[in-house]
């Protein structure tokens, strides 16, 4: 067996172990619904911008901030400088053109099989 087939089964294995043992939620689900649910979670992680989402947002370009050439928007107290909180309930004040990213959380795509992203607590 080569030194990578090792390391892949014992990923496999490590995965396994801490699904059913240790009862952690995989991070991406099959055969869910989501309904968001206003909760903001979403927002609190990083979000890295393409090209073309700058040109988008490109008013609030003071909330854009690099990372060795990456763009990526500006957290203040570990959530999106552009979450905003009214009647208890969290909107992105750039909704119309928010990133990429954004709009799609949280499906993802996985081989051909779409999946949510079980962070969410809009996923169900």
């Amino acid at each position: 067996m080569k030194l990578i087939d090792i390391i892949s089964l014992f990923a496999l294995i490590l995965a396994f172990f801490s699904i059913y043992y240790l009862k952690i939620k995989p991070l991406f689900l099959k055969n869910k619904k989501f309904k968001c649910i206003h909760c903001g979670k979403c927002c609190k992680y990083i979000v890295w911008l393409t090209k073309k989402d700058i040109e988008k947002i490109k008013t609030n370009t003071k909330y854009i901030k690099s990372f060795f050439g990456k763009k990526y928007i500006k957290l203040v107290k570990r959530k999106c400088i552009f979450l905003k909180n009214k009647n208890e309930k969290n909107f992105c004040s750039i909704y119309k053109t928010r990133p990429e990213i954004c709009r799609r959380f949280p499906s993802k795509i996985l081989s051909k099989t779409k999946t949510f992203d079980s962070r969410c607590n809009g996923v169900s």
